[in-house]
């Protein structure tokens, strides 16, 4: 497995490359990209919360079996 480090510059690089195909002037990709970035930051916050969540149980359950 490549390690996240490569992953995340592979991953940015293909993000560019994308926009600059587009051939887009900034204000519109700014239109684009602003919902995008809107969905993956609701995504990253329910996964923290969904972390948290087992996190506590996972807690919980073992303070009952002490």
């Amino acid at each position: 497995m490549k390690p996240i480090s490569i992953i995340i510059k592979e991953t940015r690089e293909q993000i560019v490359k994308a926009l600059n195909e587009s051939q887009l002037p900034p204000c519109l990709l700014e239109a684009v990209l602003n919902p995008i970035y809107q969905q993956i930051a609701q995504a990253a916050q329910q996964e923290i919360a969904q972390a948290e969540k087992e996190y506590t149980e996972e807690g919980e359950k073992n303070a009952e079996s002490n």
